[in-house]
């Protein structure tokens, strides 16, 4: 396994696009750690899969946008894997579908705090 004793921590890999990045690392070797939002479910269902796959899975709840979770996030990582190898910035959300004359202002702070500072927020959190 080309991946055999790397940690890999993915934001937003608790469901789509981040779950199938989770799968796709675990099943090149990876132990994995993500964080989810909100969906509970979601989370428990990709821990499940990574297990089956043999491999350690670790799903936290916390908000990208929200560097002090971030900090928690990364050094619960670390406490449980020793080390992060591996760092995937996937976290994101889709707009209302609206042109961006017609978005307000708080919608464009929230899309901008997820897709631009939640990258940054991982890579500060910690031993990254």
């Amino acid at each position: 396994m080309k991946l055999s004793g790397k940690v890999a921590f993915i934001t937003g890999g608790g469901r789509g696009i981040g779950k199938g990045i989770a799968l796709a690392l675990a099943g090149e070797g990876a132990d994995i750690a993500f964080n989810y939002r909100r969906d509970v479910e979601s989370a428990k269902s990709t821990d499940a899969a990574i297990a089956a796959m043999g491999r350690r899975a670790l799903s936290i709840q916390a908000d990208v946008t929200d560097y002090e979770q971030v900090k928690a996030a990364v050094a619960k990582t670390v406490d449980t894997f020793g080390k992060i190898d591996i760092l995937v910035n996937n976290a994101g959300i889709a707009s209302r579908g609206r042109s961006v004359a017609d978005t307000e202002p708080e919608e464009m702070e929230r899309l901008f705090k997820i897709h631009v500072m939640g990258a940054p927020s991982i890579n500060m959190g910690n031993q990254v």
